[in-house]
């Protein structure tokens, strides 16, 4: 849910330490309040307009977080930059919280493409032709396999 709330621009875009994604204070508070405007019963897009107008101190009081909870020292990230990410391509910069972020586009056509047994890409409009898609996805399932068998040398 997370990736999928980032890509939806709710969440900022995380930051990263190596291949690992970091996440921070603002990603917490925002997560707790997407969780607790849920609960009122409001749409994802409600929320992102809701969340789009606090300021941070706003932000936390919606959160609600008790004290002691959160480490005093934890901050946010500092973001990845579009040309650091291996698949860079694929992801849209999201605003983030201390600025005002553009309203979100609207999801019209979403469609599902499988590109393995563990990836499922989201595609909001017409299909692109089935070469084009395999050779935009290329570097992803690259990625994937990589971090994959690194993990696997890394159990070991």
């Amino acid at each position: 849910m997370i990736r999928y709330y980032t890509a939806r621009g709710l969440l900022p875009s995380p930051g990263t330490r190596g291949r690992a994604l970091t996440y921070g204070r603002t990603h917490l508070l925002r997560l707790v309040a997407i969780k607790r405007l849920q609960g009122k019963g409001l749409s994802l897009e409600e929320i992102f307009d809701r969340l789009a107008a606090m300021s941070p101190a706003e932000l936390a009081s919606l959160a609600a977080i008790p004290a002691g909870v959160i480490p005093a020292d934890l901050g946010d990230p500092e973001p990845a930059s579009e040309t650091s990410r291996a698949a860079g391509r694929f992801w849209r910069a999201v605003p983030q919280a201390a600025s005002a972020p553009a309203a979100a586009p609207a999801v019209t056509d979403l469609r599902a493409v499988r590109l393995s047994d563990t990836v499922t890409l989201l595609i909001d409009g017409p299909l692109p032709a089935l070469d084009a898609l395999r050779h935009a996805a290329a570097p992803l399932l690259d990625l994937l396999a990589a971090t994959r068998a690194e993990t696997r040398k890394d159990a070991r």
